[in-house]
């Protein structure tokens, strides 16, 4: 039964890297969108998670803005973008909101234009992304995390952080809401 599994995974993962046509701004998967839920048992998040320009925008978030914390740590982090993307405040698409302006320091520093160097922590991404855009995961801060719109890591003292009221602390991050104006 392992070995069906890891065959199907692979034959899977192979066969999206195979059969995707590569335009200049987008992926044209050819192994159509309904063949996933044959396969769904037998491969991984990361393959699922693959196929989803928002699951892998919320890997990046997850990889460059909080790959050293634990999983409610980075989940906490991708829940924060989920939440911005739920507030009338900010773009309604996770693509938006991880690009708006300079909200998070990847977009900005050059991070994003650096090789994926750890893949172990790039597949903990992955299936942490699946797993929160599925419903099969949540970050626990001792509070809602459904409110949390800001967080940064303990290192700074942002300006904003006296705005805002403070939902709690995990691994290096500190969590935060807007009240009625963000």
């Amino acid at each position: 039964m392992i070995f069906k599994q890891f065959l199907c995974s692979f034959l899977f993962s192979f066969g999206v890297m195979l059969h995707n046509v590569i335009s200049l701004e987008e992926t044209i998967p050819l192994l159509h969108n309904s063949h996933i839920p044959l396969y769904k048992k037998y491969i991984n998040a990361e393959s699922l998670c693959l196929q989803s320009e928002e699951c892998r925008l919320l890997s990046e978030i997850g990889y460059y803005e909080s790959r050293n914390q634990s999983d409610e740590g980075q989940l906490a982090v991708m829940q924060t973008v989920l939440n911005r993307v739920a507030h009338p405040r900010w773009p309604n698409t996770i693509k938006d909101v991880v690009y708006d302006g300079c909200q998070f320091s990847y977009t900005c520093d050059g991070s994003i234009g650096r090789r994926k160097a750890n893949l172990k922590e790039w597949q903990r991404s992955y299936k942490l992304a699946y797993r929160l855009l599925t419903g099969n995961a949540k970050a626990d801060l001792g509070v809602d995390t459904k409110k949390v719109t800001h967080y940064h890591t303990k290192q700074v003292k942002p300006y904003w952080s006296r705005i805002f009221t403070k939902v709690g602390e995990l691994d290096d991050h500190v969590f935060y809401k807007c009240q009625k104006r963000c």
